[in-house]
C-alpha cells in the first residue's frame, strides 16, 4: 500500500511542477498593447462657407473678399464694419462667428476709449501690445504681439481665447498714423475652419480708399 501510494507521488511530481509553471507564468505581465485611436474627422460647421467675393463698403472706405452666403456687412453708428453669417453687429465673447474692421482706428477709437496711437511707434506689435493695455479685455487671455506676414499693409497680431471662443486681434499700419483694427473671432473648435476659409482671406485682402 505504501509503495503504491510513493508510485502515485513520482507520477505526480511532473504535474505539479508544470501546474506551478503555468500559474508562474500567468502572473507575467503580457506585453503592453500600443492604444490605437481613432482619426478625428475635420469639424465643420452646420452650415459652411460659400464662394469670397470682393466687396467694397462705401461708409468706411474699406474693400475686402466676403462669403457669397453671408449677409452684408453691418457698419455701427461709430464706423465698424461687422461682417458675420446673420448680419449681426455682436461682438461678444457670446457671439457667433464674426470679423470686424475699425478702418481708421485712429479717430474711432480717440472718440469711443480716449486713446491715441503713439506718433512715434511704427511697429505694428508694439503698437498692438499698448493698444491691448488700453483696452483691458478681461474676458480673454492674450500673449504677445506678433509680426503678421500677408496683408496689404505691415501688421501684427495677438490670440486670445475665452469660454471656447479663440479671438485674434489685428492691427496693420495703412500710412502716416492711419490705422487699421481688425478682429476675427469663432468656437474655438471651429476656428481653424473658418480662418481658412473666412479670416485670413479677408484680412489679406483689406484695402482702404
Amino acid at each position: 500500500m505504501f509503495i503504491k501510494a510513493i508510485k502515485r507521488l513520482a507520477q505526480a511530481v511532473p504535474i505539479w511542477i508544470v501546474a506551478l509553471l503555468i500559474s508562474a507564468c500567468g502572473t507575467i505581465a503580457p506585453a503592453p498593447v500600443p492604444t490605437v485611436y481613432p482619426v478625428q474627422p475635420t469639424i465643420l460647421p452646420q452650415a459652411t462657407v460659400g464662394s469670397l467675393a470682393s466687396i467694397t463698403v462705401d461708409q468706411v472706405g474699406v474693400t475686402l473678399l466676403a462669403p457669397t452666403t453671408w449677409k452684408p456687412p453691418a457698419v455701427t453708428s461709430d464706423k465698424r464694419l461687422v461682417l458675420s453669417p446673420d448680419g449681426s453687429t455682436d461682438i461678444s465673447v457670446t457671439s457667433g462667428p464674426f470679423l470686424y474692421v475699425i478702418a481708421d482706428a485712429g479717430s474711432v477709437l480717440a472718440k469711443s476709449l480716449s486713446y491715441t496711437f503713439r506718433p512715434d511707434i511704427t511697429d505694428p506689435a508694439l503698437q498692438l501690445d499698448l493698444l491691448l493695455q488700453a483696452l483691458n479685455i478681461d474676458a480673454y487671455s492674450f500673449g504677445r504681439g506678433q509680426k503678421y506676414e500677408g496683408a496689404q499693409y505691415p501688421a501684427a497680431m495677438v490670440t486670445g481665447f475665452a469660454r471656447d471662443n479663440q479671438l485674434t486681434l489685428m492691427l496693420m499700419k495703412a500710412g502716416d498714423n492711419r490705422w487699421i483694427f481688425v478682429g476675427a473671432q469663432s468656437p474655438e473648435r471651429l476656428y481653424s475652419y473658418y480662418d481658412s476659409v473666412v479670416f485670413t482671406p479677408a484680412i489679406n485682402s483689406i484695402k482702404v480708399k
